[in-house]
């Protein structure tokens, strides 16, 4: 049911990832690391304009009713443009579902290796989203259904202390918090042995990967030339419209991006006063409340029934 009391607002975790990736990419750029984001993104054979202009003499392309086949893209762009040779395009397996399931781990990790480390500076930074196949463990976690000796030798293996005698939900409570210092992600590995790192993006933040503004310029254009709704060409459009963007369009990209850096760096001390006067209100409603349950429960103390 719906109130006055109802109010949106941020988790604390989500902003904690924020704040913590704004401060490490700023660490990074003052290092002068090159700064390199990747993302994979898709289109339809169908992909066009949804209006055209036309007069008597001559009719419009009629729109197919089915969004036709797919093709997967994943590329990095830096500063300075999209990383060379990184574009990777392949037709799409799977008829349903999100894009995401067209891609998996060994696909990512062999894209990595084959196309976009052999391209990059030394010493990049690559910044990623939180897709499941780019957090890949070498050696996953124990879940809450695993058997409590594989608790009990993923704690030992990181040398973290837990009671001697405890249940399983004690011991995975510990592996919870102990989990972020301790995840070893494939993807990390790879790119370290080559002398780079790893930045992932605070989830539902794509207004802060660059390379998202860059796959709706690029769409867009394409959709402005697909005619004949066939997959190849479709392809074809894609990387000759990749290849003519140009470094003031990168640079006015990044422009885009900083501002948006620039709002959420301005905006923590105005959450912090926000939340602190959640925080107050809550304290006394929560307090009202007390009063009003104690003192108005239907019976007048010190008056007898007439």
């Amino acid at each position: 049911m719906n109130n006055n009391k109802q109010t949106l607002i941020e988790k604390n975790v989500i902003r904690l990832k924020r704040s913590i990736y704004l401060s490490k990419l700023e660490e990074y750029r003052l290092q002068g690391r090159p700064i390199v984001y990747t993302d994979e993104s898709y289109i339809n054979s169908s992909h066009t304009m949804p209006k055209s202009w036309s007069d008597e003499t001559s009719k419009g392309c009629r729109l197919p009713i089915y969004k036709g086949n797919m093709l997967i893209i994943v590329h990095a762009c830096s500063e300075k443009g999209f990383i060379p040779n990184a574009l990777l395009i392949y037709p799409s397996k799977i008829k349903t579902g999100d894009y995401h399931n067209n891609m998996n781990a060994i696909n990512y990790q062999k894209w990595i290796k084959e196309k976009l480390v052999p391209n990059l500076q030394p010493q990049s930074v690559i910044v990623i989203d939180n897709a499941s196949y780019h957090n890949v463990t070498s050696e996953p976690m124990p879940t809450s259904n695993s058997r409590k000796a594989d608790m009990l030798a993923w704690l030992r293996k990181f040398n973290i202390p837990y009671p001697e005698k405890c249940t399983k939900p004690v011991l995975y409570e510990i592996i919870k918090n102990n989990k972020q210092n301790h995840q070893e992600f494939v993807l990390d590995k790879i790119l370290e042995a080559h002398g780079h790192n790893v930045l992932r993006l605070p989830p539902y933040h794509p207004e802060l990967n660059p390379i998202e503004l860059l796959w709706g310029i690029i769409k867009g254009k394409v959709a402005s030339k697909n005619v004949m709704f066939d997959l190849k060409v479709v392809e074809e459009l894609f990387r000759k419209k990749a290849e003519s963007i140009t470094i003031d369009t990168f640079r006015d990209v990044w422009r885009h991006v900083k501002k948006h850096e620039e709002k959420f760096i301005e905006l923590e001390p105005k959450l912090d006063i926000l939340t602190d006067n959640f925080t107050d209100i809550i304290k006394v409603e929560y307090s009202d409340s007390e009063y009003m349950d104690s003192s108005s429960d239907g019976e007048l103390s010190g008056v007898e029934e007439l």
